[in-house]
Formats: structure tokens, sequence, C-alpha cells
């Protein structure tokens, strides 16, 4: 079976806490007022220690109003506004790339919030999924999906775009592979100079949404959200460019 042996890839460390609104683990300090150059950036949001980047449009459904669950915290510092300074910490809790100041952060119905948030931008809901956390160490601890995974798509991704090959959707089967996902250990190290995935993963859950992560059986590591232990990932359509390395 393809994902029989798959272990997840995130910062392996001690179990993830749940993040609050009261966590400092990156204390907030001002904007960057003396920027030194030009960022390309992905629409990620940061909270104690972990990113979430935001899911890309046509994955799964959009969110609606009652999908939003309480209020999680604000966003403290947009930085596309600012020219990037190798002396500020990107992950700062509250920053942003794009969200604006005072953009208030939700958590998603019936999700942990180390899983998943939400918030509007530009007209509709972006969804936000975890894509690193230093405190996991399990699949579980990032991926808040038992139980709610309808079926399992094995996609390719190549130049041609991403295309299914195949559907896992016995019930058994589908919670005996997910249940191995979420008990994998998770490791996180950079994929720079790796080639680009060859396959994708999409658990399209019960609810409409869908979790969609990038598969490769050939590189050495492999970002936050990624099947097995040897991959490398991005999680959008077209590959993201990397995220500001944390400091």
């Amino acid at each position: 079976m393809l994902v029989a042996t798959l272990s997840l890839a995130a910062c392996g460390s001690t179990p993830a806490p749940a993040p609050t609104a009261s966590a400092t683990a990156h204390p907030f300090r001002s904007c960057p007022s003396a920027p030194s150059g030009m960022i390309d950036r992905v629409d990620f949001f940061a909270w104690h220690g972990a990113s979430y980047l935001a899911v890309p449009d046509g994955v799964g459904r959009d969110l609606r109003e009652s999908d939003l669950g309480a209020p999680f915290t604000t966003v403290r510092c947009t930085l596309v506004d600012h020219l990037y300074s190798p002396d500020f910490d990107q992950m700062q809790d509250g920053n942003a790339a794009f969200l604006g100041a005072g953009t208030v952060v939700y958590r998603v119905r019936g999700y942990a919030a180390t899983f998943r948030l939400a918030a509007h931008n530009l007209g509709r809901i972006v969804l936000y999924e975890v894509d690193g956390n230093p405190a996991a160490r399990t699949g579980a601890d990032l991926l808040d999906v038992r139980g709610r995974v309808a079926a399992i798509v094995i996609e390719s991704d190549d130049a041609g775009g991403v295309h299914p090959l195949a559907t896992i959707a016995d019930p058994a089967r589908v919670d005996r592979l997910v249940d191995m996902l979420l008990a994998s250990p998770v490791s996180q190290a950079s994929t720079a100079g790796h080639d680009r995935p060859a396959w994708r993963l999409a658990l399209q859950l019960r609810d409409g949404t869908v979790v969609d992560r990038a598969y490769s059986a050939t590189a050495a590591s492999s970002r936050a959200g990624s099947w097995p232990r040897a991959s490398s990932a991005t999680r959008s359509r077209p590959p993201w460019p990397q995220p500001s390395p944390r400091r």
C-alpha cells in the first residue's frame, strides 16, 4: 500500500501544546522600521512558534461564517507592508504576511487551533492550516483529522498540473491509514534544493474541506504536513516560495 509506511514531517520535540491567546513563545516587538531588502512572501500567520499557511483557492470548499468559532487573537504586524529585515523575527506571535494589523483570527469550529485557524481577508474567509510547529512530535499533534476523513485521493503533480490517480474510499481502510499517519513521528528540515514533489495526497474530509499535502520519495526531509519521513513538501498549486527562515 502506498501510504502504509508513511511518516509525517514537522519539527520533532515534545507533544504540541494547544496555542492560546496568552502564548509568548516569540514575544512581539514592533514591526521593522529599518528594512534592508525585499522578500517574496507566502500567505502565513504565526502564533506560539507555529506557522500556518493559507489553503489555496480550489482545495476543498470555501469556509462559511458558520464555520468560524470563537475569536482566537488578532494580527499585530502585516509583513507585506514592510521591506525584509534580517534582524526582525518573522515568526513573532501575531505576525502575518497579508492579513491587516488588527484583523481578528478565529478558531475553526470543531477543529483544534493547533491545526486550523481562519480570518477574513479581501471579502472572503481564508482557512489557515498549520505548516510547522516546533512542539509537534507526531502527526496527531499537527492534523486534527481523526474520524473526519471520508476518502484519500492519490494525485500526480508535474509540469502538466495535478491529476488524480486513485481514490481510497473504503471506510475501514481510510481509518486505518489515517491512524498510521497520525501515529507517525514528525521531523522538519529545509527542502531547499530538492526536486518538486511528484505526488500529492489529499484527505477529503466529511465536512467538504480538504487537507492536501505533497509527497516525494527522493528528498531527504520535509516541511510540516507532508506525509513521509523521506519527502519534501509544498502545500499549494503550483508550489509556493519557501517561508522566511526562522531565527
